[in-house]
């Protein structure tokens, strides 16, 4: 399971669906949207993001039929309702522990420190 540290207002509360689980969200949603975006205009263009060499290539060369949508090949433009929410740093105080390989649930409560959050991991191993 893979985990990050996320930071968060001192009152966030993750966000549950009816039956009272959370319900998973991605950081960065700026970051995502714009990479989303620039990947669109180049595939545009007959280019598409090679990820194992890490540049553009022509869509030919890893076989995409040039009549593909993007959508197909990087799923639809990112929604910000999947996505935390974009708090000014000045308000980002304290600390959450987030599972985020599949899920991008919280596991931690909130805390006022790295420290308080360190503490309570050792206190859950």
């Amino acid at each position: 399971m893979g985990r990050e540290v996320r930071r968060v207002p001192p009152t966030w509360e993750h966000p549950k669906d009816a039956s009272g689980e959370y319900i998973p969200l991605h950081d960065n949603f700026i970051r995502r949207y714009r990479r989303w975006h620039d990947e669109y205009a180049m595939w545009q263009q007959g280019m598409v993001w090679a990820h194992v060499r890490q540049v553009f290539v022509p869509k030919w060369e890893l076989g995409v039929m040039s009549h593909d949508p993007y959508e197909e090949w990087d799923g639809e433009c990112p929604d910000p309702a999947d996505y935390m929410p974009d708090w000014s740093p000045a308000i980002r105080t304290h600390y959450q522990m987030y599972e985020v390989v599949s899920e991008g649930t919280p596991i931690s409560p909130v805390m006022d420190s790295m420290e308080a959050l360190a503490s309570w991991i050792k206190e859950m191993k």
